[in-house]
């Protein structure tokens, strides 16, 4: 299903993958609404998500006050304070630099897919919840598995 968003109201109402791409009246306050298709939106909401993510972890790095010890300080590693199973941190071109020149060296003209590596565990999360909650979800997963 497609996804309508009203920008004056707020409403989210699904909508016929059909009308995937152009703006109707909302239902709710007869504004002009775009309708969006269901993954374009969702890129969008993983991408706020992600920005949101990456700037509450400045922030809690910035605000944490510096370990003042007289003993050697402990080495900790950068990816200590990361949930690796719930982050994008390493879908970045920076960390691609080694690949891309590797590539290059080899004179092969490379572009990764970093959306590809997002490591977030969201799927993970919803297999999680539709196995404990089969009985509920059943009919869900089977018109998902026929339509595809």
């Amino acid at each position: 299903m497609a996804i309508l968003r009203c920008n004056k109201c707020g409403l989210l109402a699904e909508q016929a993958d059909s009308q995937a791409g152009q703006t109707i009246a909302c239902p709710k306050c007869n504004t002009p609404a775009a309708i969006y298709p269901t993954i374009f939106f969702i890129e969008k909401l993983l991408d706020k998500y992600f920005t949101a993510q990456r700037e509450l972890i400045r922030l809690k790095s910035a605000a944490a006050p510096p370990a003042a010890s007289a003993a050697a300080p402990a080495q900790t590693s950068p990816l200590a304070d990361i949930d690796l199973g719930n982050t994008d941190l390493l879908a970045t071109e920076l960390q691609h630099g080694p690949i891309y020149d590797w590539f290059r060296k080899k004179q092969i003209k490379v572009q990764a897919n970093v959306r590809g590596v997002d490591t977030s565990g969201f799927f993970d999360e919803v297999a999680e919840a539709i196995g404990s909650n089969l009985e509920l979800f059943g009919e869900v997963v089977e018109r998902i598995r026929w339509s595809q």
